[in-house]
């Protein structure tokens, strides 16, 4: 899903995202041992949040082929996990996200009023944050 055109050669910097294109790096050279893990990226529109997120991944998916990176929008995680919950495979689908290495998760304030699927997020994120 990481779309090889946003890399950080050709993110443009600014005063806007200087910061977090900073932490930014620092995630995509040392995933889950920096002080940025999460990494919450918050901005206006137009301002690189999704290029960011993108670049990251690429990053990562380069330094450490070894590492699942996964780059998913919050729509489509809420529209799986709605699927799980019809096809009664909830539980298959919190393991799969638990075992990815790094989750990138675009527009998560999408998640805002979903209880449930705030719900097995967090038990996802918690998972993942304690595995670093």
């Amino acid at each position: 899903q990481l779309n090889p055109n946003y890399n950080f050669e050709n993110f443009l910097e600014g005063d806007s995202n200087r910061l977090a294109r900073s932490a930014g790096l620092a995630v995509a050279n040392k995933p889950g041992e920096t002080s940025f893990n999460p990494l919450l990226i918050f901005g206006g529109v137009g301002l690189g949040k999704t290029h960011l997120a993108h670049s990251i991944g690429i990053e990562i998916k380069d330094k450490y082929p070894e590492k699942t990176v996964l780059y998913i929008s919050a729509e489509k995680f809420t529209q799986q996990y709605i699927e799980s919950v019809k096809k009664n495979n909830r539980n298959d689908f919190i393991h799969f996200y638990q075992i990815i290495d790094v989750l990138i998760v675009d527009d998560i304030q999408l998640l805002s009023g979903k209880a449930g699927t705030q719900d097995v997020f967090f038990h996802i994120f918690n998972h993942l944050h304690q595995n670093r």
